[in-house]
């Protein structure tokens, strides 16, 4: 009864390729983060309840691969799947990551390595969403966190809209794409699905709310 209860750990896909242009001195993933960096408090997040996490990287692909090394999290559930026309959008970066999966996958999350404030709680609650839909015959359906009406990331994709994603050309967006299909809102009290690290001032205000020191400049990034 116990492993019936258990959430599903569907596999999770984060993008980590871009430049961080609108961060001053770029490689803002690997900013420093209350005593880790950006990106492993948003992998440490993502890999609590998914399996595997797959790091899609880009630009900065050997420092990315080298900070992950160092942070701790569990080597058996960490992937590095590099998207050498990082420059061209995220939706190479999207194919590149879920290339990585295989296809015996009944879903997984996109998540965004510049949003390391989500709580491992919302991958569980969209995980159980999603199993529930399963249970309940319900179609398939793109599912969104949300908080007061705002509905944020990471996005829960069920695998039969796969083609669909696939489907989208490099010059094409994959937001506008995502309009179009089914989707469902899930509730949380998490504010960081909706906060993103692009500028220094988002940084410095993000560290001010959390109340996290900035600690040493990981090495690579100074």
């Amino acid at each position: 009864m116990e492993e019936q209860n258990k959430t599903p750990a569907y596999p999770c896909v984060l993008l980590a390729a871009g430049a961080g242009l609108r961060m001053k001195g770029g490689a803002k993933l690997l900013l420093p983060l209350g005593g880790e960096t950006v990106l492993a408090r948003a992998a440490r997040a993502a890999i609590e309840h998914c399996d595997p996490l797959v790091v899609v990287t880009g630009k900065d692909g050997d420092l990315v691969r080298e900070s992950l090394k160092r942070s701790g999290l569990s080597r058996g559930k960490l992937i590095f799947a590099h998207n050498p026309r990082w420059m061209e959008g995220r939706v190479g970066s999207l194919r590149a990551g879920v290339a990585a999966l295989g296809n015996n996958q009944e879903g997984f999350f996109l998540a965004h390595a510049d949003m390391p404030f989500v709580d491992p709680g919302v991958y569980k609650a969209l995980a159980e969403a999603a199993a529930a839909r399963k249970t309940a015959q319900l179609p398939p359906a793109l599912l969104f966190p949300s908080i007061k009406g705002k509905k944020g990331h990471p996005v829960f994709f069920p695998f039969s809209f796969l083609p669909f994603l696939l489907a989208v050309r490099e010059a094409e967006s994959l937001k506008e794409t995502v309009s179009k299909l089914e989707q469902a809102w899930v509730e949380t009290a998490c504010d960081g699905i909706l906060e993103d690290i692009d500028k220094p001032e988002d940084y410095e205000r993000l560290l001010r709310k959390y109340g996290l020191a900035e600690g040493p400049s990981p090495k690579g990034t100074a």
